[in-house]
Formats: C-alpha cells, sequence, structure tokens
C-alpha cells in the first residue's frame, strides 16, 4: 500500500501545526502592561511617584548629584523603593554592577529596572517615559525626548525606578526604545541567579 501524502495534504499539516506552534508561542509571550503609575523618578511625568520622599535622604541627594551624561538602564533587587535606591546608589558607587541579582530560597526576586537618561532641566521635563511592557522575558521601555522652547535652569538627573515584582530565576533582556528617533538607545542582558541548591 502506498501511504506517500499528496502535496496539497502535506501543505494542510504544516499549515495546522505551524499556526498550533505559532498560537502556542503567541500564549508564552502574552505582553503585560506595567503601569506608570507605579514608577518613581525625580522628575515625575504621566502620573509617576516623586522619589524625593524617600528614607534616605542622604542617598537621594548623591543620586541628585550624578554627573554622567550617558543613559543607562540596571537591574537591581529590593521589596520597596527604599531598597532599591539603597542598591542603585551602591551601584553608582561601586559595589554593584547592574547586571544580576540573587534570587531567595523560593527561586524569585523582588527586581526593579533603574533606567538613567542624563542630565537635564526639569522643567518643562527633557525625557518622559511613555509606556513599559513585558513580553516573556524581554523588558521593553519607551521614552521620548522634549524641545521646549524655554527651560529652566536646574540640572535634573533623570532616574526612573520601575517595579517588576517577583521575578523567577533566569535570563531577561531590558531594551529602551526612543519614540523620538525611532531605534533601540541601550539593551543589557541582566540575569537573576537562584541561590537553591541543586
Amino acid at each position: 500500500m502506498n501511504f506517500a501524502l499528496h502535496p496539497r495534504l502535506i501543505f494542510i499539516y504544516l499549515a495546522l501545526f505551524g499556526a498550533c506552534g505559532g498560537f502556542s508561542a503567541a500564549v508564552q509571550e502574552k505582553k503585560v502592561t506595567i503601569p506608570l503609575a507605579g514608577v518613581y523618578a525625580f522628575v515625575p511625568t504621566k502620573n509617576m511617584i516623586r522619589a524625593t520622599g524617600v528614607s534616605d535622604r542622604e542617598m537621594v541627594n548623591d543620586l541628585r548629584r550624578t554627573k554622567s551624561l550617558t543613559p543607562n538602564v540596571y537591574l537591581v533587587g529590593g521589596k520597596d523603593i527604599d531598597n532599591a535606591i539603597k542598591h542603585t546608589h551602591k551601584l553608582i558607587y561601586g559595589s554593584e554592577f547592574g547586571d544580576f541579582i540573587k534570587a531567595g530560597a523560593d527561586g524569585k526576586a523582588h527586581a526593579w529596572v533603574v533606567l538613567y537618561l542624563g542630565i537635564s532641566s526639569s522643567s518643562p521635563p527633557m525625557f518622559s517615559v511613555d509606556s513599559i511592557e513585558r513580553i516573556g522575558m524581554q523588558i521593553k521601555i519607551n521614552y521620548q525626548t522634549h524641545k521646549p522652547t524655554f527651560q529652566t535652569l536646574d540640572n535634573a538627573c533623570y532616574y526612573f525606578w520601575i517595579p517588576l515584582g517577583e521575578l523567577s530565576a533566569g535570563k531577561y533582556q531590558l531594551q529602551v526604545n526612543s519614540i523620538t528617533d525611532n531605534e533601540i538607545v541601550l539593551s543589557r542582558r541582566v540575569t537573576v541567579i537562584t541561590t537553591r541548591k541543586q
């Protein structure tokens, strides 16, 4: 008996199984929007929270004196904004790296993305984060650069602290996109390291 499949049957077979595979991947990579209302910043926009009201004023003041003009993005740990700022301070002043955090005994870690866009006037804001989304193991941050006709004469540091909640151990990709220039500005591979014994 000849079990050779007709070319049309092969096409239908591939189409069905390909569609199922695509559907499975889509389910695994469901997009989750991170609310801007939970984001902390020195220059908040779009219902963000001003980060100057946290407990350790000395650390906040140190970060507000950051001189770098180069944007960067990091991953830090912390159950709340106070701890996130504490880890950011260690990051900027030399004892942490921003590439990894350690998970607890349950294999998860409270995580924050720290986005630094540089120094500019605070009013009107030079930078605004417009949206943040997580797709699987990737976190995408979309921001705009504004060119106001007038500016204040201060030099504000554009730090943003974005809560991710609990992340499971694994590798994640942080991607920062400029809506203004329609390009990827920053991309960083970060890791949540498990501390559980195998």
